[in-house]
């Protein structure tokens, strides 16, 4: 028995073969990821006794896919990871519709905190220790994992905080 396939899904199999491993490649790292605080004021604790900036992201990580893109490309990297883990204090306000249970006063800060930092989904802001904004934007940045890195470490220099 002869297998015949047809010479334009011939194409299309070569074509996806040879584009495939360009989409979607994120170097992950083994193990849940970056350690993720909910509580702002934590955050601010931590950030001011270890002279670390907060990573504070605002996403929407079951409904929006820029935010998904961005988990899956820059913050599951493992530059980002290795970066934030060294640098940051990473904090999540994520306005999910996914139904997950979280504490009436984390949903209430995380609304305060979007109406003061926050312009659509998904907003990044880097707060310094002091309490200070040091930039924010918003949108999914291209690029992957070590150019974020390299993106956010320049924000931070440039602002003339060098705890990054």
């Amino acid at each position: 028995m002869k297998i015949r396939i047809p010479l334009t899904s011939a194409f299309f199999l070569l074509a996806g073969a040879l584009i495939l491993p360009f989409f979607g490649h994120a170097e992950k790292v083994s193990g849940p990821g970056a350690n993720w605080l909910v509580d702002f004021q934590q955050a601010q604790k931590k950030s001011a006794a270890e002279n670390k900036p907060i990573f504070l992201y605002f996403t929407g990580s079951t409904w929006c896919p820029p935010c998904m893109l961005t988990e899956k490309e820059i913050l599951l990297s493992k530059p980002f990871i290795e970066y934030s883990s060294r640098e940051l204090i990473l904090v999540k306000a994520d306005f999910s519709r996914s139904g997950e249970a979280m504490a009436k006063e984390h949903q209430e800060q995380h609304r305060q905190l979007y109406d003061t930092f926050a312009d659509g989904f998904p907003t990044v802001a880097l707060i310094a220790p002091d309490g200070k904004l040091i930039e924010k934007f918003t949108g999914y940045r291209a690029g992957g994992g070590e150019k974020f890195v390299v993106f956010i470490r320049n924000l931070i220099e440039e602002a003339g905080f060098g705890g990054a």
